[in-house]
């Protein structure tokens, strides 16, 4: 199993979200990450 593609295979939901932060949206789009990310925790 490829731990990078084969995840997929077995994951019961799988979102794609896109945001237009650059590379690391972490340092160039901080809030918008923690909304997704609090928003895919909580459902």
């Amino acid at each position: 199993m490829n731990a990078g593609t084969d995840i997929v295979l077995i994951a019961g939901r799988v979102d794609y979200v896109d945001i237009d932060s650059g590379h690391w949206p972490m340092f160039t789009g901080p809030t918008e990450l923690a909304a997704i990310l609090a928003d895919c925790a909580t459902g």
